[in-house]
């Protein structure tokens, strides 16, 4: 039936965009826990000059933990985007926006378990299909994608871009903070040797002695 092609087609834009927006989020959210990881392991490297033993320990913490956190919130939003992984199927779209949009409500939700029924409907067929008909007309008057807000997610910007200037900032101004322990975490086989505390500076004194 080309009213429920139309119902599933405005459905599938819904779904596409709610995808690209849980991308979207899992890329804001990724720059930030990357951000104040860095910041975490390197301040405690720098500190603690800790052993190779415990370097390691730090780096495959913080490298399983970040494949994990990446992969959760974006290349698997991405593989339910490609439908590559099990996402959204219509009744949970359904769902989602009908929460969305009072107009809709339960109608659109009901709408399409109408049209699974309609295969074991009988003489009722063409009943169903002109409330499906008549539905798809009201529907066309809501834009489904838009239950999805992106601007909600972009406010998380706020709390990700102080974090991305304060660690510029101590790259810039401190780098041994960030760059140097955090060389040592990755190279936590090889050995470092802490510098002393203070500096003996010889100076040559030229001139004649009395």
């Amino acid at each position: 039936m080309a009213a429920i092609n139309l119902i599933i087609h405005q459905i599938d834009g819904f779904i596409r965009k709610y995808y690209k927006n849980l991308v979207l989020k899992g890329v804001i959210w990724c720059i930030g826990i990357f951000c104040a990881t860095l910041l975490f392991f390197g301040g405690l490297e720098y500190f603690g000059w800790f052993s190779s033993t415990v370097r390691a320990i730090l780096f495959y913490t913080w490298l399983f933990s970040f494949l994990f956190v990446f992969g959760k919130l974006i290349v698997y939003p991405v593989l339910q985007l490609f439908r590559i992984a099990k996402g959204l199927d219509y009744l949970e779209a359904a769902r989602i926006i009908g929460n969305h949009f009072p107009e809709v409500g339960d109608k659109l939700l009901n709408t399409l378990q109408l049209s699974d029924s309609s295969s074991d409907s009988g003489g009722s067929l063409d009943l169903i299909q002109a409330a499906i008909e008549q539905r798809s007309k009201s529907f066309k008057l809501v834009e489904f994608t838009t239950a999805v807000d992106e601007k909600k997610t972009l406010v998380f910007l706020k709390y990700v871009i102080p974090c991305i200037l304060f660690l510029g900032g101590i790259i810039l101004f401190k780098p041994a903070l960030i760059v140097d322990s955090s060389k040592r975490i990755i190279n936590y086989n090889m050995m470092f040797e802490k510098p002393a505390p203070f500096q003996f500076v010889v100076e040559q004194f030229r001139g004649d002695y009395v």
